[in-house]
């Protein structure tokens, strides 16, 4: 390593899937033939864009997904607006909280849609019903009423559970046949709950950005729509490859010294190439097989 002639090696791939591929390889490679020349930090790695974005005149690159949903994130601070159906206004800083929020508990939000029904859910989150109202006949009755004008498909029965000290509202859908039994214990689900603490709002809900605007009526649609609403503005291309790009792009977003994004390689990168590399191409197939089933649920604009 002393006759080393360049001291900077850097590995230049796509900054898609099976960029990232080529990556685990060529670092494992190092890592097992070259070690000395990460531990002496002469290994690199280019960080191409994974999308061009075009607002207007303004032209940027934008590294991957998380940067391009922070960029989303900066443009809604600047002009977006969020009101929901008692007037209650998110903007700023506010206003991308709350879809990091909406975010975080998609998948909270979505289990109790599958168990209950997307109508009902909205319901008890629009009117804040939490396990105590189910306690007090009083506010049963209540909730019963306003249930019935608002949920218009379903008959509405109230018991009383001895055991559970708690009244059920029991939602009769007569049409198909099919009851949905509301209780103390879904209530009190850790789901529910998160749900419910983390989310204040009533639907329907208006996003406005710029000149556009959408009235949302699902919580599940919130996060989604606001993206897109945001989104109808920009032209937004994604590289598959760094052949996709003209030489003058690639010269100002990979190989121009002063614009160039680089990250030095350290030996806990290529242990983990390594290991990953075994997982996936060793001679153990349980481990891959894990990896893959562990895995494949975060899997996003795969190429195929």
């Amino acid at each position: 390593i002393t006759k080393l002639r360049y001291h900077r090696i850097i590995l230049m791939t796509d900054a898609d899937v099976d960029g990232s591929h080529i990556r685990t390889l060529l670092l494992t490679f190092f890592y097992r033939f070259m070690k000395e020349l990460i531990e002496k930090g002469y290994v690199y790695i280019a960080l191409p864009p994974l999308y061009r974005v075009k607002k207007g005149r303004k032209e940027i690159y934008v590294k991957d997904d998380r940067e391009l949903e922070h960029l989303i994130y900066d443009l809604l601070k600047e002009g977006g607006t969020l009101r929901d159906a008692v007037g209650k206004e998110f903007r700023g800083a506010e206003l991308v909280k709350l879809l990091r929020t909406l975010r975080e508990y998609e998948d909270s939000y979505t289990a109790l849609i599958r168990n209950k029904g997307e109508d009902i859910v909205n319901f008890l989150l629009t009117h804040r019903i939490v396990e105590e109202d189910l306690r007090n006949a009083q506010r049963v009755r209540e909730i019963a009423s306003v249930m019935s004008e608002e949920l218009k498909d379903y008959r509405i029965d109230v018991r009383y559970d001895d055991l559970e000290g708690a009244y059920d509202l029991v939602l009769i859908d007569d049409r198909i046949g099919s009851r949905i039994i509301l209780d103390a214990d879904f209530l009190s689900s850790l789901s529910y709950k998160q749900v419910l603490e983390g989310i204040h709002l009533h639907l329907p809900v208006t996003v406005r950005y710029e000149s556009r605007h959408r009235k949302i009526s699902s919580l599940k649609d919130i996060y989604r729509e606001t993206v897109e609403l945001v989104r109808q503005g920009m032209e937004i291309q994604r590289y598959k490859g760094l052949g996709e790009m003209n030489p003058q792009q690639l010269w100002d977003t990979t190989m121009d010294p002063a614009k160039r994004r680089l990250v030095r390689v350290k030996v806990e990168d290529a242990v983990e190439a390594d290991r990953i590399f075994t997982i996936l191409m060793g001679e153990q197939v349980e481990p891959r097989r894990e990896f893959i089933e562990t895995y494949a649920k975060e899997v996003k604009n795969l190429d195929v």
